[in-house]
């Protein structure tokens, strides 16, 4: 479950810091396919390792279940989400 909530942190924090000052609803507009590919790949290789079980046993972890993972979403991206609060406070400043 750490693994897991460190892998979405760092997607979250590479969406975070596609810009240091504009937010990340406004980053997500910016067109970057590279960032889509690298996401879907590092999606797709946690999904090996949390799912497929001889993958999952060579790096014993255990069964992990959505429940558990929707919990690794939102803590990574609360983890996350204080970058966002300094971002708008520079915005606020600035205007």
């Amino acid at each position: 479950i750490g693994f897991s909530t460190l892998v979405f942190a760092n997607i979250f924090l590479t969406l975070v810091n596609r810009s240091f000052y504009y937010s990340l609803f406004t980053t997500l507009k910016y067109k970057n396919n590279l960032v889509t590919l690298i996401i879907g790949i590092t999606l797709a290789v946690l999904a090996i390792i949390l799912f497929i079980k001889p993958v999952r046993m060579f790096f014993e972890f255990g069964i992990t279940n959505m429940q558990q993972l929707s919990i690794c979403v939102l803590i990574a991206f609360v983890s996350v989400l204080w970058y966002e609060l300094v971002k708008w406070f520079k915005r606020m400043q600035k205007a």
